[in-house]
């Protein structure tokens, strides 16, 4: 697609219109009335710089369970389009591999020693019931205990 204007593109925001017959349309774009139907979607790609009058090569595929789009990298310069902003900071990565580290293990404690289970359903009740206490936003308390409890 040709680009409108200089700048920086690190996503791509993307929606459906499905013709289902010769009167009925399922659409999910942002442009008309909200249906109780799927919404638009936002895929995030690494950074790169846009200037006003070239094309982005893109690619769009679509496999069973999903729509990816990507710049395909045969048709540009990847190092000269970097803004140098990577797609993800090195330092939250560590800390998600971390984290899904920490709760594999958890779950694998709860799922070999039923004690175990108790001691972390009390903690999750605790943050649930009393977030505050433990510096947690009380959404992502009650995300949490309900997690933990079913």
């Amino acid at each position: 697609f040709e680009l409108e204007d200089d700048g920086n593109i690190n996503a791509f925001a993307f929606w459906f219109d499905l013709q289902l017959d010769e009167e009925n349309v399922l659409s999910t774009s942002p442009y008309g009335d909200k249906g109780k139907t799927w919404q638009q979607a936002v895929q995030h790609i690494e950074e790169v710089r846009a200037s006003k009058g070239s094309t982005l090569p893109v690619i769009a595929k679509h496999d069973t369970y999903g729509i990816t789009f990507e710049i395909d990298d045969s048709k540009v310069d990847r190092g000269e389009l970097s803004s140098g902003v990577p797609l993800w900071d090195p330092a939250w990565k560590v800390s998600y591999d971390n984290v899904k580290q920490w709760n594999a293990e958890i779950a694998s404690a709860c799922a070999q020693n039923p004690t175990e289970y108790r001691k972390i359903a009390d903690v999750a009740v605790q943050i649930g019931t009393r977030p505050s206490d433990f510096g947690v936003p009380t959404e992502e308390a009650a995300k949490f205990c309900t997690k933990m409890m079913s």
